[in-house]
């Protein structure tokens, strides 16, 4: 009789409980301090001792795993990889929306909050929020910033620039729960942004 693992129809994950488990650990460390880019699934897989098809296996890629790893409800990596698809008008404003509703909702933020009460001192230590904030962030607005005619290194720090204005909205809202800012209606945060992020991309 052959006992090799058959791979789980969809919807279902087969294989051995406590190896999926090694995988998330190893891959909430790796995430935490090389980021999301720097984190490759081969060093994840051998951080794990598994074989590096395991994470395709489990979780299907290694955004999936991410999710997983971390807990998230609400991936901002997917969420910006939607939102620099569509025009740069009215991109702050799309931005704002999607930051503000997800941050607000409560079931969303504690591993939101996880990776932002996480900074260190040590700059090794902050490669999640490091990666997001220069490659899941400002890098797609850069790229979108250059294609519609910005030179490259105006738009790369206009692009800095914005991503920088996002966590420090995060940061005094829902971390530090700055007044007024924390106070403030999601609308009237948004509305009252926009202009200064507009203004970043149109410098």
């Amino acid at each position: 009789m052959n006992k090799s693992v058959q791979k789980a129809g969809p919807g279902r994950r087969g294989g051995q409980p406590e190896t999926r488990q090694a995988i998330l650990e190893a891959a909430a460390a790796r995430f935490a301090t090389e980021g999301f880019t720097g984190a490759t699934v081969r060093s994840i897989a051998a951080d794990a001792g598994v074989d590096a098809a395991m994470i395709n296996y489990f979780f299907g890629s290694k955004q999936k795993l991410f999710e997983e790893a971390l807990a998230l409800r609400a991936n901002p990596i997917a969420l910006v990889t939607e939102l620099v698809k569509g025009p740069i008008d009215g991109f702050p404003r799309r931005l704002l929306t999607t930051l503000v509703t997800t941050w607000d909702n409560a079931e969303n933020r504690p591993p939101l909050l996880t990776i932002i009460s996480a900074v260190k001192d040590d700059p090794a230590a902050n490669g999640l929020l490091r990666n997001f904030l220069e490659e899941v962030l400002a890098g797609p607005v850069a790229e979108r910033l250059i294609e519609a005619g910005v030179p490259g290194e105006n738009a790369r720090l206009r692009a800095g620039l914005l991503a920088s204005m996002c966590i420090g909205l995060v940061m005094a809202r829902y971390l530090v729960r700055a007044r007024p800012i924390a106070d403030l209606p999601a609308q009237a945060v948004i509305d009252g942004l926009v202009p200064a992020l507009e203004a970043v991309l149109d410098s």
